[in-house]
């Protein structure tokens, strides 16, 4: 009886230890990431927040859009009128697999 309580307390914790791992802390991470980190004035630099006429060059045309928005915003939200640009470095050409 007591070897089945003691392993029926050892699964409880193998459950709770997956929960958290598994659920809690990817959760906790993407609140983190996702609002925490963006909003951080340390990220950008501040150089670039002075800048009157900042460009920003991307290698394919959806690349600000998904990988600097928080940067623009942070650009929008300044102060001034900032005149950005953006430079897109792509052939234009698409992939077609055979």
């Amino acid at each position: 009886m007591a070897v089945r309580l003691r392993l029926s307390r050892n699964r409880l914790a193998v459950w709770r230890f997956v929960i958290l791992f598994c659920l809690v802390l990817p959760a906790v991470l993407y609140l983190f990431l996702a609002y925490i980190v963006p909003v951080s004035p340390a990220l950008i630099p501040a150089s670039l927040l002075l800048a009157k006429r900042p460009v920003l060059v991307v290698a394919h045309p959806d690349d600000e859009s998904l990988f600097f928005g928080p940067t623009l915003l942070a650009l929008s939200k300044a102060g001034e009128k900032k005149e950005l640009r953006i430079l897109v470095l792509s052939s234009g050409t698409s992939i077609t697999w055979i």
